[in-house]
């Protein structure tokens, strides 16, 4: 977020975008016991700085708070680590931003993938054009059929509900020459 207007990030932060960290921790930001930024603070410095921005939604694959089994096999150094602690902050982060913390310890991460991919794609409310469209050119076609209504703004065009997961939208426009 500070380095928002680094020639590096360009494009990555983007007008009416989700900014969507995904954190994969076996520990937690208070495990030393310093006091650690905390979430509120988090969300209160993106609202501060990045109003551009639809929103932030915050995903953790972490040691969830309660797993004891999950604890102790990163807790073991003779198994996954050590120092293993419950994420406790980065659950409660993901939490307040409307995300959601999966467990380090799965065998297997595609479900928890899939449901995060899923968790992303449903809140798909507007898509931002390179270019405004000439006049009356810019046509769209969805893929399955979408019930729902657009409206340009600008360059952007915003939906009045989330595009359903897996719609495939064709975008063609003309633009002024």
């Amino acid at each position: 977020i500070n380095k928002r207007n680094d020639p590096a990030n360009k494009g990555f932060f983007r007008p009416n975008s989700t900014f969507v960290p995904i954190i994969v921790s076996d520990s937690d930001e208070n495990k030393t016991g310093h006091n650690a930024t905390q979430p509120l603070a988090v969300v209160d410095h993106f609202k501060k700085n990045m109003g551009f921005m639809q929103g932030m939604r915050g995903f953790n694959i972490i040691v969830k708070p309660g797993d004891a089994a999950c604890l102790a096999e990163h807790s073991s150094i003779f198994q996954a680590g050590s120092g293993g602690k419950y994420g406790k902050t980065l659950d409660q982060f993901a939490k307040m931003t409307g995300g959601q913390s999966y467990s380090i310890c799965e065998k297997d991460y595609s479900k928890s993938l899939a449901n995060l991919s899923q968790a992303i794609r449903q809140q798909v409310m507007s898509i931002e054009l390179n270019a405004v469209p000439w006049k009356d050119s810019l046509k769209l076609t969805f893929a399955p059929s979408f019930n729902g209504n657009w409206q340009l703004q600008g360059k952007t065009v915003a939906f009045d509900r989330p595009l359903p997961v897996g719609t495939v939208v064709g975008i063609s426009y003309l633009t002024f020459p």
